[in-house]
């Protein structure tokens, strides 16, 4: 009998702990920017997925139609995770991740855009990039580095 009493007294011991929501511990978003590489975006109905989907995930950056394509995303990091998941779904002749930069907290001097945007103004009239002004977009940007990894030689070169 004592055993129950003293059950009872201590019972709140054996329950789970209530927080309540002013003591939870916010939760800090992680941003990571994501650059991928196409063979070509010409598809009329996948650049339109390409800018409404960034849009819907309220993601950043921009995408380069043309041959090649190139992509490139930032936001928060399950938002860009779920871009990728559904590019991936579309059908590709050549789909890559050339990288993945993980940006941490939200920070303005690590997020490069303001928005999300279709780069089609470098395209010339074949449909393919003028990539000194995409050299020159990367620039603006202080992104220049990932020119060497699309292409393997730095926009500066004049060979």
């Amino acid at each position: 009998m004592e055993f129950l009493s003293w059950i009872q007294d201590h019972h709140q011991l054996f329950l789970p702990l209530k927080i309540t929501t002013s003591e939870q511990l916010p939760m800090k978003i992680s941003y990571a920017r994501l650059w991928i590489y196409s063979h070509h975006i010409y598809n009329t109905e996948k650049r339109r997925n390409i800018v409404n989907w960034a849009n819907e995930l309220h993601l950043n950056g921009f995408s380069l139609p043309g041959k090649p394509g190139i992509i490139c995303v930032e936001g928060q990091e399950s938002d860009v995770e779920e871009y990728w998941t559904r590019l991936r779904k579309l059908t590709w002749k050549r789909l890559q991740m050339k990288e993945k930069e993980l940006l941490g907290d939200l920070n303005d001097k690590n997020l490069r855009f303001k928005q999300f945007e279709e780069l089609n103004s470098l395209l010339d009239n074949t449909g393919k990039g003028d990539f000194g002004q995409f050299y020159q977009y990367l620039q603006d940007k202080q992104l220049e580095k990932m020119f060497q990894l699309y292409f393997g030689f730095d926009g500066n070169d004049k060979k």
